[in-house]
């Protein structure tokens, strides 16, 4: 029971649903700063002293975009080098921190805390988008359409309950307690994602390749296809080594052609022979 359950939950489709999830509640917190923007105001109005909050609280919205495009480069290659699932471990444990220095930050008082906090959580995102949509693409080739549309509609169902989410949190605890909430639950998945992490070394590990590890069953395939000598592999030489080919197999065909010269040679000179030894015979026998 325990084996089987264990193999569950490292199948790509559950993984998938739990990426879904983490996509949804990620887009959950970029709904919470326009589903209160009456206490945000308010915040922005005390702490700054500004009777003009919507250029801040603008400003408070789209600050995550600094931290995705400045965090998106680095993870962009990195996750040719590290499991995609440790960095998105890593990432959304950036995410965590980020989200709750939020919260915190009304405690503080501080606008720019809180502005700092909101890029953090940019940084802490550029993992997970970088990682997900190409291992999805790699281990569910056959339904890949069907779970990257999954993934990518938690995008606007996340946003649109944000809103909700924010609102009712936001007039019964108070808005700083919608971000919490949000580190809260995530930190479930994220340790998830760091137990499924060494299952899934690369973002082309498949699923068969847990039971046997790598190199297993497939190894003497993927043997043949590192062997393959191909235009892309040999480059410049390839020229030569196809003339390399092409002579030593014109070598190999006139080596059997002068075989059967000198085979159909030594048939002709025993048939002469033999002849000349029958009219011999044939005339000392009419003497």
């Amino acid at each position: 029971m325990g084996t089987s359950c264990t193999k569950w939950l490292y199948q790509p489709k559950t993984i998938c649903i739990i990426l879904t999830l983490v996509n949804l509640l990620n887009y959950t917190d970029r709904g919470i700063v326009p589903g209160s923007t009456n206490e945000f105001d308010r915040f922005i109005s005390k702490n700054l002293g500004t009777s003009q909050p919507d250029v801040y609280l603008g400003l408070l919205q789209s600050a995550f975009i600094v931290g995705f495009c400045i965090a998106s480069i680095a993870c962009g290659h990195a996750v040719h080098y590290y499991p995609p699932f440790f960095l998105c471990g890593v990432g959304l444990s950036v995410w965590c921190v980020a989200v709750l220095f939020s919260g915190i930050s009304f405690y503080f008082e501080s606008y720019t805390f809180l502005l700092i906090a909101r890029m953090l959580s940019g940084c802490g995102e550029a993992s997970f988008q970088c990682s997900v949509p190409p291992w999805i693409q790699s281990n569910l080739a056959e339904s890949q359409a069907m779970w990257l549309s999954l993934f990518y509609t938690a995008i606007p169902v996340g946003t649109a309950v944000g809103y909700v989410y924010s609102a009712l949190i936001s007039e019964s605890l108070g808005v700083k307690w919608a971000f919490i909430f949000e580190a809260i639950f995530m930190l479930p998945c994220v340790f998830y994602l760091f137990a499924v992490s060494p299952k899934y070394p690369t973002l082309t590990t498949h699923s068969e390749d847990i039971d046997i590890g790598i190199g297993g069953r497939n190894s003497s395939v993927n043997d043949a296809t590192e062997n393959l000598l191909t235009k892309d592999t040999l480059g410049d030489n390839y020229d030569r080594y196809e003339i390399d080919s092409v002579n030593s197999n014109s070598k190999n065909v006139k080596g059997k052609g002068k075989g059967k010269g000198k085979g159909k040679r030594k048939e002709g000179e025993g048939r002469k022979e033999g002849r000349g030894r029958k009219e011999g015979e044939g005339r000392k026998e009419g003497r």
